[in-house]
């Protein structure tokens, strides 16, 4: 608390009002269903999820747990995100409190921020907390300092793996630090603290690194993706974040903490360029960057009056745009005009529209965590999710929550139908088709895996792959009768096109497989014609000729001979 005594008033006037309106916000606007999702996992919490680690889910937890609704989702995310002004304004060391009030409102991420339940919520939470400490530790080489920082150290990467870029932005700014033994003895601490995270990834084969580091890559890389990157960042940038890029060459003094905040705005936007030149890059992954961005850039246009001139009626605009646009999202006339890829309104009634036509079965969404996720919540009841051979994975997929529902009739929906009958209507929505499955069974815990996942084949030939089916379903399992009923096939995708999922025969897959057990399996794999990099994956078929997914991605890089 006696870091924050010599905030002056008007800030905590300032914070006071922000927090008020980010409360009214949360509380007027309908989930996101990436927020959904993550309120999903606050139901199940765990040390790790498929797409993050689980801080997103505790700050969710903590907060619902009071308030049943969409305020309680994003109350930890309004309460963090008001204190982090305060030790934003701290940080920036400067006494000109208008200049940092302008540069603040004036970016889209702070308002965003404010209300949004998401990953980066804490990750910027803890961000700030961990330069504070950081700070006073390049000062006070102290054990107590050096415990601090590793706690927080490992509270940041159980918010987001991005944490990873702000450590190592740190250390090359400042290497000395190495030399330092309680640096060591942070290490340690944070290490040991995450280590049941680490744990939870090996006892679920590293589902998160396979999904980041290979599922998001199954596109091939082009131009577009760089351009995409670029725009994204100029945007989030927006003219006030392009006025503060300025600002921190015209600082004048630069102290050893500064050369760090510059290391860590040149290291998160650095880092991401880089991996945009390999695939997508979300344009939210760089919100760390923007911490120190506002920390230095307030005092530098403080100090620089032609800066000044600039900033506050570019401010001022931006300002009243991002305002204005935040009482339109919160208002009864959202979702008319922009949708932001999905409504922001109208989700009770969605949710109650797929319900009926259920008619009190189990609700299964193929391709899409999110409509699951929103359905859960608006609902009232559990959503569930299908996972077909072209899908990329998510958390359903780890949960065991539809064992439940073994061997019952569920509605499965998807996004395309023929009749009329079938289909679900709700404003704002494009139509969805229920299907009814019978005797619902999912088999995918029984695995086909191999040694190796890559391979370079010339065009038009036979690929022998060999591996192991694996049981990991609790019952024994006739084989020969399963693919009778459900027959294996394979699926092939080229940089977004794919073709119909095909049969193929599975040498090997005959006689009862016990739980727990494995049988060595071979595949004549057919080669197509056309050169790229190709993704395959097996599968049983589940319904309506979509197979369920029962193997990892397996590349192909096929060539001319």
């Amino acid at each position: 608390m006696s870091f924050l005594k010599p905030i002056p008033r008007p800030i905590w006037i300032f914070t006071l009002i922000w927090f008020i309106t980010g409360l009214l916000q949360a509380g007027l606007m309908e989930l996101h269903p990436d927020e959904a999702y993550y309120w999903q996992m606050g139901q199940f919490l765990d040390w790790g999820y498929f797409h993050q680690p689980p801080m997103v889910a505790v700050f969710i937890k903590a907060g619902y747990t009071l308030f049943q609704s969409e305020f309680g989702v994003r109350l930890m995310t309004v309460l963090a995100s008001s204190v982090g002004i305060l030790i934003l304004f701290k940080l920036s060391e400067t006494k000109d409190h208008r200049t940092f009030l302008l540069v603040f409102l004036g970016l889209i991420l702070t308002h965003a921020g404010i209300f949004m339940a998401v990953p980066d919520s804490p990750l910027i939470f803890f961000t700030l907390v961990f330069l504070v400490l950081l700070k006073e530790y390049l000062k006070d080489d102290s054990i107590i300092l050096a415990l601090a920082l590793g706690v927080v150290a490992a509270s940041l990467m159980y918010s987001k793996y991005h944490a990873i870029v702000l450590f190592g932005s740190v250390i090359l700014a400042m290497p000395r630090l190495l030399l330092r033994w309680t640096f060591w003895l942070s290490l340690s601490v944070g290490t040991a603290l995450f280590i049941p995270h680490i744990l939870w990834q090996l006892g679920h084969d590293l589902v998160s690194f396979k999904f980041h580091w290979v599922v998001r890559e199954k596109k091939v890389w082009d131009i577009m993706i760089l351009i995409d990157y670029l725009a994204g960042q100029s945007i989030m940038l927006g003219p006030v974040g392009l006025i503060l890029l300025v600002a921190l060459f015209k600082l004048r003094q630069r102290s050893e903490f500064d050369r760090i905040l510059i290391a860590i705005v040149i290291g998160f936007f650095g880092f991401f360029f880089l991996m945009a030149l390999r695939g997508k890059v979300e344009a939210n992954w760089t919100a760390t960057a923007f911490l120190p961005l506002i920390i230095l850039g307030s005092r530098a246009i403080a100090e620089n009056e032609r800066l000044m001139k600039v900033l506050k009626p570019t401010a001022i605009a931006c300002a009243a745009i991002l305002i204005l646009a935040r009482v339109y999202v919160a208002s009864p006339w959202a979702g008319d005009g922009i949708k932001l890829n999905f409504p922001l309104k109208g989700w009770k009634e969605w949710a109650l529209a797929v319900k009926d036509k259920a008619d009190g079965k189990p609700v299964f969404f193929s391709n899409s965590y999110q409509f699951a996720s929103q359905y859960s919540f608006y609902s009232g009841e559990q959503g569930y999710h299908f996972s077909p051979l072209n899908y990329n994975g998510n958390q359903f997929e780890l949960w065991d929550i539809d064992e439940a529902v073994e061997g019952q009739t569920i509605a499965l929906i998807l996004g395309s139908g023929e009749e009329a009958t079938q289909a679900i209507y709700a404003d704002g929505f494009k139509p969805m088709y229920a299907y009814e499955v019978d005797n619902y069974h999912s088999y995918r815990k029984l695995r086909f895996e191999f040694a190796e996942n890559e391979f370079e084949v010339v065009r038009g030939s036979k690929l022998l792959l060999t591996g192991q089916i694996v049981n990991r379903t609790q019952n024994s399992i006739n084989l020969d009768s399963l693919l009778r009923a459900r027959p294996l096939k394979i699926f092939f995708y080229l940089d977004g096109e794919q073709t119909p999922a095909e049969h193929i025969a599975c040498g090997g897959c005959q006689d009862d497989l016990p739980s727990g057990q494995t049988k060595p399996v071979s595949f004549s794999v057919k080669i197509p014609d056309r050169t790229g990099r190709y993704f395959i994956r097996f599968g049983l078929d589940f319904a309506l000729g979509m197979p369920e997914q029962n193997s990892d991605f397996i590349k192909l890089n096929v060539v001319n001979k």
